[in-house]
């Protein structure tokens, strides 16, 4: 996309955004307001990223079909005939058509609601009813003509799809690396998501009202909020993360697309309530002893506790609303049984109230951003470490050349 981002963004704002953090400004609140940088982070952010995309629970047999979309970019997952999940452009290469307009369960093939074409579950063309006339016509009617599906590189982590559209992202085990590294304390072979009474997934999902930057500078990388803003920390004498003397009760996390922040989960015993369920660790014998708010950048966050880990997926649909889904992991010795379905209810009541009060703050702040005094912020040196990096990884990809 040929968009000269020094005609959205100025020079000068770029270059206060880029000073040091002492002295450095936040991104100007068009950035967060404007169609035109919207458009330009759909190509240059979630076009050429690796992006969280949807669960993989939602589709967990063989024939079972998604469509979603990524910023209006329609895709659909499948299940193949061996489980393998697949992600293709949800588009008829003849029509332009989806191929998917719903969900589907134990489906043998994909067919065109528009034309009739038809698809194998590993998206090749598998027939193209009277395209010649005859009801029969197949793929070598086509003349060499592209007729599979368009494939989307993909993979899956914790029971997330990842995609990349552009194809040309790093190898995914160098993009998600730096969570399993930063989180060895961690057995995340034990995780799976938890079930409710019912047997369903606890899988919530919303829409905020926000900019997707303004939902990820709050999510879990905004540190000092959380006295102020959620009843659970107002009510904790471990809040603010500073002890009588001023120093820091957390590590800043900028490592590459990861940010965040780390702590120790014995500074917060009076805060987090004690769950029944087994906690993750490698070492069977012990609790991990760090818990971490972090996100993976463009729009993974994670919530982890030594027996509870939230994970969440943020899309945006467009500069002022933002499609979220958190989904609650735990022990897999835990995940269903009957006995800790209160547990677990519990524990996702107090990730929803917990979003819903960010939510009421996102949303409320993606209104003052229309305000004239409301134009380029200060960074907290002691406290927005993780906010100033975010800001440069959104500017990095703003003005890569094309």
């Amino acid at each position: 996309m040929s968009i000269n981002i020094n005609h959205l963004i100025s020079p000068d704002e770029q270059a206060a955004s880029r000073q040091p953090i002492e002295t450095a400004l936040t991104l100007p609140r068009q950035a967060f307001t404007s169609r035109e940088i919207y458009n330009l982070e759909v190509d240059r952010i979630y076009s050429r990223h690796w992006v969280a995309a949807i669960y993989s629970q939602e589709i967990p047999g063989s024939g079972d079909v998604k469509p979603f979309e990524i910023c209006g970019i329609p895709l659909v997952a499948v299940r193949d005939n061996d489980s393998t999940l697949r992600v293709f452009h949800n588009i008829c290469p003849y029509d332009g058509c989806p191929i998917a307009f719903g969900p589907a369960r134990g489906i043998k093939q994909l067919k065109g609601a528009y034309h009739g074409w038809t698809f194998g579950l590993d998206g090749s063309l598998l027939s193209m009813p009277y395209w010649n006339g005859y009801a029969d016509c197949g793929p070598d009617a086509l003349n060499e003509k592209q007729g599979d599906l368009a494939e989307v590189r993909s993979a899956i982590w914790q029971g997330i799809v990842f995609v990349n559209i552009s194809g040309n992202a790093e190898p995914f085990e160098d993009y998600i690396k730096p969570v399993s590294g930063l989180l060895a304390e961690y057995d995340l072979d034990l995780l799976e998501i938890a079930r409710d009474a019912d047997g369903e997934p606890y899988i919530c999902e919303g829409m905020i009202a926000t900019n997707w930057k303004t939902y990820c500078e709050n999510a879990c990388i905004n540190i000092l909020h959380e006295g102020f803003t959620h009843r659970m920390y107002r009510e904790s004498s471990d809040v603010p993360r500073v002890d009588e003397k001023g120093n820091k009760q957390f590590r800043p996390i900028t490592d590459g697309a990861l940010v965040g922040f780390e702590y120790d989960h014995s500074a917060l015993t009076d805060t987090y309530p004690e769950f029944p369920i087994p906690p993750l660790g490698r070492d069977r014998q012990q609790a991990p002893g760090k818990g971490y708010f972090l996100t993976l950048y463009p729009n993974l966050y994670l919530a982890v506790m030594p027996n509870i880990i939230e994970i969440g997926v943020a899309l945006p649909d467009g500069p002022d609303k933002t499609i979220d889904w958190r989904g609650y992991y735990c022990h897999k010795d835990a995940a269903r049984a009957p006995e800790l379905a209160h547990a677990l209810d519990s524990v996702a009541d107090m990730y929803v109230e917990a979003g819903q009060e960010d939510n009421a703050i996102t949303e409320a702040i993606q209104k003052a951003r229309r305000s004239p005094v409301f134009t380029q912020h200060y960074f907290s040196p002691f406290w927005d470490e993780p906010h100033y990096h975010f800001t440069q990884l959104v500017l990095d990809d703003l003005t890569r050349s094309d």
